[in-house]
């Protein structure tokens, strides 16, 4: 054979473009996935896991079931240059791949291709429902990124949700602002999702367990899914259990549940164990047959249609430029305390302890709680994006660059979004269960401090005007209080 098919961790697509009987092969647990020691990352020892026992499951119940060849290279033996070089010297004169949708891993690819004789062949990612070519004919020429614009543009392109005369079936095109009810009780939560048990499961525990000691997580609540099936068996279950509910509650925060009505599909979609078009399929078939309310289909639509393909959007667009920004300055860095859970607040603190057990948390309260706080605590962006691609499950260089220096930091300066997103201690508790206390003192403390800081900034902005109009009617006695424990709290960092 002189042609070879590599595949990567997030590359596990059940038709797979590269498959050909003539081809061998590689499934490669490449560095960037488990740990780089020139982008050095300590990943969540369950991602890990998913990543092996995934890739594993795929090697025998896809490749090797279509009767395929195929090779398993390790992490120690699977860097990019030790892999290209290892696969000339066996006559492999082609070598095809699906687009990575990571800039370091094209770049390597192309640099050792070139360097080793290998032809390289790109063929476009079944992981989005937005080409390349299209992205750019849309952005080209436009003054800015907007998500709504584009969420539009996507739902007309698609011809989802919308009549014959192109406007959005139900009057609105979306139904955010009905989506942001705390979560009280009313109706009763799902099970939550059991520990997976099996035999490749419990060998990637273990392979974990023994090259990645000192990684972040537990590996004992693993609960993320590793075959197609059981991808396929969480979307079903959200359909059934969870959707109804969705919208209302997609922005709630409960202190003693982790996932409330969120699908927990991100894992999935983003290794290529589900496509967003079978899930979108499946969501507007469900929709129709048991009547679910417009606001929970739409609201989960966008999630799909929109956010997704907008933030692979502007990573391809600007992810090189965003990730060399710091618009505010910051430097503090980020000690054991926060892979812990142990800040002192006790809304950071419960995501963190729940991220150790799940590597999950839910998308209000990444930007709303971890990057809002760490912002408010002027955390360097670099620090934050490392932390966010360690300790989440679905997180990939596409996902975090934009969500951490454009959404969550403003570290970009407002290339994707019009301000930042900074709240007080008012916002997480009209969202959550979460009380008053030291902790909202605290925040309060570091919001204040943060707009004093950055006061020039704000009245320049139209849009965060009201922030900066509550300042001029505080008191002096209340504002210095602000000041003084904003400060502090900073000082014990």
């Amino acid at each position: 054979m002189h042609t070879a098919v590599l595949i990567f961790p997030h590359q596990l697509y059940a038709e797979h473009p590269g498959f050909a009987p003539d081809r061998q092969h590689i499934l490669i647990e490449d560095p960037l996935f488990f740990g780089d020691d020139h982008y050095p990352a300590r990943f969540h020892k369950q991602k890990l896991v998913m990543h092996r026992a995934a890739m594993k499951r795929f090697q025998a119940e896809i490749i090797q079931a279509k009767g395929y060849v195929s090779r398993y290279i390790d992490y120690q033996h699977a860097r990019t240059a030790e892999v290209m070089q290892a696969i000339a010297a066996d006559g492999i004169q082609v070598v095809h791949v699906i687009d990575p949708t990571d800039d370091v891993l094209e770049r390597r690819l192309r640099r050792y291709s070139q360097r080793y004789g290998l032809t390289l062949q790109i063929h476009p990612s079944p992981n989005f429902l937005t080409s390349r070519e299209e992205i750019d004919q849309y952005f080209s020429g436009r003054d800015g990124y907007f998500q709504t614009d584009f969420y539009v543009h996507q739902r007309r392109r698609l011809a989802i949700l919308v009549g014959s005369d192109n406007k959005p079936i139900g009057g609105r095109w979306t139904y955010d602002t009905d989506n942001r009810q705390r979560y009280k009780g009313e109706v009763p939560l799902a099970a939550r999702p059991t520990t997976r048990d099996n035999p490749y499961v419990r060998e990637a525990q273990q392979y974990v367990e023994r090259l990645f000691p000192g990684n972040p997580g537990e590996t004992t609540t693993f609960i993320h899914p590793t075959s197609h099936a059981e991808a396929s068996e969480i979307l079903d279950t959200f359909l059934r259990e969870k959707f109804r509910y969705f919208g209302p509650y997609q922005d709630a925060i409960v202190a003693e549940e982790p996932f409330v009505f969120h699908s927990l599909l991100s894992a999935a979609l983003n290794s290529g164990l589900l496509s967003p078009r079978q899930v979108i399929d499946a969501a507007l078939n469900f929709a129709t047959e048991q009547d679910i309310p417009l606001s929970s289909l739409e609201g989960f639509i966008r999630q799909i249609v929109g956010w997704r393909e907008f933030i692979r959007a502007i990573y391809i667009r600007e992810g090189s430029f965003q990730r060399t920004r710091n618009f505010f300055g910051h430097t503090r860095t980020l000690d054991q305390r926060w892979y812990r859970g142990e800040t002192g607040i006790p809304p950071v603190d419960t995501i963190i302890q729940r991220l150790n057990r799940y590597a999950y948390a839910h998308h209000i309260e990444r930007l709303m709680v971890l990057g809002n706080f760490m912002l408010l605590c002027e955390i360097n962006p670099d620090e934050v994006y490392r932390w966010f691609m360690e300790m989440f499950i679905d997180a990939y260089d596409w996902v975090m660059v934009p969500n951490v220096y454009g959404m969550s930091q403003y570290a970009d300066g407002g290339l994707m979004t019009t301000k930042p997103y900074i709240s007080s201690s008012n916002y997480i508790r009209k969202l959550s269960d979460y009380g008053r206390g030291q902790w909202a003192e605290i925040w309060d403390g570091l919001y204040w401090r943060f707009v004093v800081k950055h006061e020039g900034f704000f009245r320049d902005n139209p849009r965060l005007a009201l922030m900066v109009s509550h300042l001029d009617r505080m008191d002096d006695k209340r504002r210095a209080r602000h000041l003084d424990t904003g400060q502090v709290f900073l000082e014990t960092l």
